[in-house]
């Protein structure tokens, strides 16, 4: 959200927010700070979409591989979100499934 989608948009593979460190996924920070930077990531990412016109879809722009129409990345990237959205409501339903059964489970 923070980083793919915006870059998309903007056409800019390089792109980050501002004081986004390179070894961002290396480092292990706090789930309020994951928390927030996602928040954070959709609502520029949201509003990053909205702006986009129907010709800008079409434009081809640098994406993995090469050079491929900008709505290509953009369906790629939205298709991960809700993939990965679907696997975190799986495994949220299997803890509650689980723990209905064993109070205990996960203490």
């Amino acid at each position: 959200m923070n980083i793919s989608i915006p870059r998309i948009v903007k056409a800019d593979p390089k792109w980050s927010p501002k004081g986004w460190p390179e070894d961002y996924r290396d480092q292990a920070y706090s789930l309020e700070k994951l928390m927030k930077d996602i928040k954070a990531g959709r609502k520029a990412a949201v509003e990053g979409l909205r702006k986009l016109k129907d010709e800008q879809l079409e434009e081809e722009i640098p994406l993995w591989g090469g050079k491929q129409k900008r709505k290509t990345g953009v369906f790629a990237y939205i298709g991960e979100l809700y993939h990965h959205r679907g696997q975190m409501a799986y495994i949220r339903g299997t803890v509650k499934r689980l723990k209905e059964k064993d109070p205990g489970f996960l203490k």
